[in-house]
């Protein structure tokens, strides 16, 4: 792209240059002119060339839109320096991309000039600022020029005041840019302040806060002489300076809220003036006026037609400028006021072209008549400067006399002619020599005729600038879509669609202007598939659906439909957009008539293909279309159905699940028969009515009926395959199937009851049966009554369990099934403590967020930086000395040093564990457990024995002798734990009861023991993930995504974001638990909840604990089975008895006996 803009910047650059050469020029040239010498060439008093410092400030103007224009580029700015860091890339290897290394230097050179003079935003400031003296001329010091300066700046001034804001602003604003540029420049030139003059400019912004000048940049004077204006804040009050953001803002509310009142001042003035056209131009000569009158108050009306159109343009630039640069919205009323004077403009614009003959036709009239008019006042200057040398006793001609009558000669010469701009030139400048006389009322009136002399001369040029809509490119997806939606809602004024459009075609030219795409088609394509979307969205499609259900309303008012008032419906004459003459939409024409009757035509002719027993529904429909609406239909030619035809076939694959609900297929005579009918005959369908179809439909008809088919069947097996794919019921699903694998049913003969039957293999029959099928009878022939009572009570026990430890301020962070251990009397114990933490008041106290654990077992649960967490001392008393034996459950390897499983309370370390501060209250005794030595490796550790941990021993019972894991369903120990240990406690310190701290922070750590008890309830986890992704999934499954609601302050948590899910409805609890009674169902909503879970506490106090069965007393629970290859169940532990009979290995531990008695 930046490669073919090179040509374009290195001929801005040539233009820029060639301005500033200019501005020095005529500079130097005022200078020479402006001199009090004797060799001067005239005497220059009195004389001012406003005309020449008005075209400097153009010039000038023009520097300040290009500076503007590159310093608002960021998109341009952004490619530019790409294409910089390419070149560079080339430099490293030039004949890759076939470029000659000689040719690099200087190509880098010319784009480092470019980047120079254009993009540094010193495009004007180089032109003011260089150096104008030279040895002929010396500008600076010219007194004469610096007066003249002051005297054309206040004239200038005067002049652009007194217009801006009015009805009779033509181009002011514009000029009012360059004057600014002229302000600087002189104050570069002169370092001189004229600081009333300053402040007087300064205050225009209250009424010129802003100028549109071109395509979205919008200018601030304010903020342009802060800029280039040095030491503006010596000259000017702080606090006027500080107004000049807010006088902006002010600026854009009084617009705003006057916006719907200008609108419709301007559309009665655009539609007086619009009549006056058409009455007066078509009227020529038919009035009783004369000839002069007649062209004078023809160019009256023109010249009032253009300053219409340019307040307006200047009206709706400015507010959209503001709006976009500032980044303020736009009410709905004011994007509507906004679309409607650009109508007007267009409506302006369009009268003009419509009346182009009679209005070129007057402008000749009117320039011969202003031309003759200011001939007649210049022969009478001439006389009188003649008639003064005359009188004159000398009778000779001064110098300042012949001076004005050559310029007097001059200006009747470059009017005595066409109106050329080159000679509206010279006659404006030779105007300037003739001030030095003194002037009577009618010469006063030179200056205005001019003025309306060159406004008529330019008429076609002006009229194009001031109606042009470009801009609209830069804010259409903002106006067009509501315009469109209010249009639609207001059908009277669908004939405004040709102004609107027609401001559209605005926005082609200066697209095709565009020089950074080889190829402009893609900009005019993308620019026409956007506001033919809109019209289709907002306009036609709505168009077409609302005249389709009229006809059908109308059609069928035989029904006795509800009344269509529409006072109270709210109806509307869709009558005005078929009167919408076909409009011009870029290379195509839009027919909105066109439009509809083609959708109406190809809707009907589809349904009647369909359903052709209403193919007279749809004839009368074609023939109200066409009385009502004016739409000239085409007939369909489509067979007629009759009644004997039966069913049709393509009506039936329309309606196929109410059909496949109702109808059944007889295989013996191959026909479909309707199950149930409410008259006397069940209706069939066989193969004559299939014919039948086909012969009326075609063979096509046959795709049509596979392919609804195929549908149907595609979300029925879509539906199908979701539902098998859920976890839930894939999980039910391999629980039947095992089920059905070794049971069968059959209907007891004495009770007629199905029940199901289940094999038990018998390798031998002299072993009897085994101890796996007497254990299952057993638990079958307990109730389910009893079951849930075992459930109520382990729950009963973990909740006091988890409310002591909360009330003492431990958090255990990995309660689980398989860390739940039952005794031989069946009390509950909590186990593995190895991540639990102790929770401070302390608020600079930090903990991990990145804590997990799962159901999941395996090798790989060990890890360093959960296990071996260090706790802190807060304020626990500590243990005395006393002694802690470790053991494994099951089998324990010959490598592993059993002797760093032995260490003293009191001491720092020993064989590398350390024991943390402890507390205890009599009952219940909990250690933190420290491991400061290397961690056994993976290859010493069996699945049998993963895991070091600690029990919080219940007050129910103090022992552990034999200890079980509390699996999934509580009754039957489906597998012993992977590693536990039990710490028999010896001489415990004085009870200590900690302070209850932060409860209310503790209380939400209640989601474990949710997950618990719905595992117990439904004999399966309830968040069976495989991975930690997984196992997110599984949650927000069930739970559904959590959103501000569920989750306040979700978006806080320091991983929020790293990972998405889909938006996913919550499943109700009831259906992931059916067999769970509405107690329980409760209970878990309160645990299984994002934020706000209850208390261990409060949950203890809940219905389902107190509602019938009760829970078990702790001897009805099932008692762990002493299994052979487990040696530690069962035995019993006592303190008095001595510690190494419970060594495997006692060598081990004689060199530490004596620390302990």
């Amino acid at each position: 792209m930046m490669g073919r803009m090179l040509q374009m910047l290195q001929d801005m650059t040539q233009f820029i240059n060639r301005i500033c050469e200019l501005v020095k020029c005529i500079i130097q040239q005022l200078a020479s002119l402006y001199v009090q010498s004797a060799g001067a060439v005239l005497n220059p008093t009195g004389i001012h060339l406003q005309t020449v410092f008005e075209h400097i400030g153009t010039a000038l103007g023009i520097l300040i839109t290009l500076d503007h224009i590159f310093e608002q580029g960021e998109t341009f700015k952004e490619h530019w320096q790409q294409y910089k860091r390419v070149i560079t890339s080339i430099k490293g290897a030039p004949a890759e991309y076939g470029m000659e290394e000689s040719k690099l230097k200087p190509f880098e050179k010319l784009l480092q000039a470019l980047e120079g003079k254009l993009m540094e935003g010193h495009i004007f400031k180089s032109c003011v600022t260089q150096i104008f003296d030279s040895m002929e001329v010396n500008v600076t010091q010219n007194q004469l020029l610096r007066d003249e300066f002051n005297i054309n700046l206040r004239n200038i001034f005067v002049h652009l005041e007194s217009r801006i804001g009015e009805i009779n602003e033509m181009d002011q604003r514009q000029k009012f840019v360059g004057f600014c540029g002229l302000l600087v420049f002189q104050y570069q030139l002169y370092n001189v302040v004229d600081k009333k003059m300053l402040r007087a400019v300064w205050d225009v912004q209250r009424k010129l806060p802003a100028v549109h000048l071109l395509g979205n940049l919008v200018w601030f004077p304010g903020a342009f002489l802060m800029v280039q204006y040095p030491g503006l804040s010596k000259h000017l009050d702080k606090k006027v300076l500080s107004q000049s953001g807010s006088l902006t803002v002010e600026y854009l509310q009084a617009q705003d809220q006057s916006l719907a009142r200008l609108s419709q001042q301007y559309y009665m003035d655009v539609s007086s003036w619009m009549i006056q056209m058409e009455s007066a131009l078509v009227s020529r000569g038919k009035q009783k006026d004369s000839m002069k009158e007649e062209v004078s108050a023809r160019a009256s009306l023109l010249i009032n037609g253009m300053l219409l159109a340019h307040t307006i343009s200047n009206t709706v630039r400015t507010v959209l400028s503001l709006h976009s640069s500032l980044a303020r919205p736009m009410t709905k009323a004011a994007v509507l006021a906004i679309c409607r004077l650009v109508e007007l403009m267009k409506a302006i614009q369009v009268t003009f072209h419509r009346q182009s003959l009679s209005v070129m036709e007057y402008v000749t009239l009117i320039i011969n008549q202003y031309e003759a008019t200011m001939l007649t006042y210049l022969d009478a200057v001439s006389r009188s400067v003649q008639e003064v040398t005359l009188q004159d006793a000398k009778q000779k001609y001064t110098e300042r006399s012949l001076d004005v009558l050559a310029a007097l000669s001059v200006m009747k010469t470059a009017l005595n002619g066409p109106g050329t701009a080159d000679r509206r030139l010279v006659a404006n400048l030779a105007y300037h020599f003739t001030l030095v006389v003194k002037k009577d009322k009618e010469e006063d009136k030179l200056p205005a005729i001019m003025r309306k002399l060159d406004a008529i001369c330019e008429l076609r040029l002006r009229v194009q600038e001031f109606c042009d809509c470009s801009f609209l490119y830069w804010h259409k997806e903002v106006l067009i879509p509501l315009y469109f939606k209010d249009l639609f809602e207001h059908p009277v004024d669908a004939h405004r669609l040709h102004y609107m459009f027609a401001a559209f075609r605005d926005c082609v030219p200066a697209l095709r202007w565009s020089r950074h795409m080889e190829d402009t088609s893609p900009l005019l394509h993308m620019l026409e598939s956007e506001v033919d979307g809109y019209l289709k969205d907002h306009i036609l499609q709505p168009l077409c659906l609302a005249v389709e259900e009229d006809l059908r309303l109308s059609t069928h008012l035989h029904l006795k439909l509800d009344d269509r008032n529409p006072f109270k419906v709210g109806l509307r004459d869709l009558k005005h957009f078929m009167m919408v003459k076909p409009f011009r939409f870029f290379d195509r024409s839009v027919d909105m008539k066109a439009y509809v009757t083609h959708y109406l035509d190809m809707t009907f002719y589809n349904l009647t293909t369909v359903a052709l027993h209403d193919w007279k529904t749809y004839g009368d429909m074609r023939s109200l279309a066409e009385h009502k609406y004016g739409l000239v239909m085409l007939e369909p030619h489509l067979p007629s159905a009759t009644v004997e035809q039966g069913l049709d076939v393509l009506e039936i694959m329309r309606n196929i699940h109410v059909f496949v609900s109702h109808y059944c297929y007889n295989l013996n005579n191959q026909l479909f028969v309707e199950r149930t009918s409410n008259s006397k005959h069940l209706n069939t369908i066989n193969i004559r009515h299939i014919a039948n179809s086909i012969g009326t439909h075609g063979t096509g008809s046959m795709n049509t009926t596979v392919n609804f088919t195929y549908q149907f069947l595609r979300k029925k097996f879509f539906i199908f395959s979701q539902f098998m794919y859920d976890e839930y019921i894939k999980a039910r699903l391999l629980k039947e199937i095992r089920q059905f694998r070794e049971s069968k049913t059959t209907w007891d003969q004495k009770t007629g009851e199905l029940v199901a039957l289940k094999k038990v293999p018998l390798r031998r029959l002299e072993d009897g049966i085994p101890n796996s099928a007497l254990r299952e009878i057993k638990a079958l022939q307990e109730s389910e009554e009893n079951h849930h009572a075992q459930i109520k009570s382990y729950m009963l026990m973990l909740l006091k369990g988890v409310a002591y430890l909360h009330g003492n301020n431990i958090m255990h962070r990995d309660l689980k099934p398989a860390n739940l251990l039952i005794s031989s009397t069946g009390h509950l114990k909590i186990a593995d403590f190895g991540l639990a933490r102790v929770f401070s008041e302390d608020p600079a106290r930090l903990y991990s967020h990145q804590v997990a654990t799962s159901t999941v077992g395996g090798d790989d649960t060990i890890k360093a930086q959960h296990r071996l967490t260090h706790f802190p001392p807060t304020y626990h008393a500590p243990f005395t000395s006393g002694l802690l034996v470790v053991s494994y459950w099951s089998k324990i390897t010959t490598d592993l040093p059993y002797h760093n499983f032995f260490f003293n309370m009191e001491r720092a370390t020993l064989g590398g564990l350390t024991l943390g501060p402890g507390f205890s209250n009599g009952n219940v005794h909990v250690a933190w457990l420290n491991w400061l030595g290397t961690i056994p490796p993976a290859s010493n550790l069996t699945s049998n024995h993963r895991s070091l941990c600690l029990c919080a021993f219940l007050p129910s019972n103090l022992s552990c002798d034999s200890c079980i894991r509390l699996e999934a369903g509580g009754i039957v120990p489906n597998q012993l734990s992977h590693a536990t240990c039990t710490l028999p406690l010896l001489n415990p310190g004085p009870s200590v009861n900690p302070p209850n701290v932060a409860l209310s922070i503790l209380k939400k750590k209640l989601w474990a023991i949710g997950c618990i008890l719905g595992e117990l309830l439904n004999s399966s986890p309830l968040f069976p993930g495989e991975n930690d992704i997984d196992q997110l999934c599984c949650v927000l499954r069930v739970l559904g995504t959590p959103d501000e609601v569920t989750w306040p302050k979700m978006v806080e948590l320091p991983d929020y974001k790293k990972i998405s899910f889909p938006v996913m409805p919550p499943i109700p609890l009831e259906m992931v638990v059916p067999d769970a009674s509405p107690e329980a169902i409760e209970l878990l909503k309160r645990l299984l909840v994002y934020t706000d879970r209850i208390s261990a506490s409060k949950a203890l106090l809940y219905p389902y604990f107190f509602t019938p069965p009760l829970p078990a007393h702790h001897s009805e629970l099932p008692i762990p089975s002493r299994d052979a290859a487990n040696p530690f169940v069962g035995e019993s532990f006592d303190v008095s008895d001595p510690l190494e009979q419970f060594l495997v290995k006692p060598a081990l531990l004689a060199p530490y006996v004596d620390l302990f008695t």
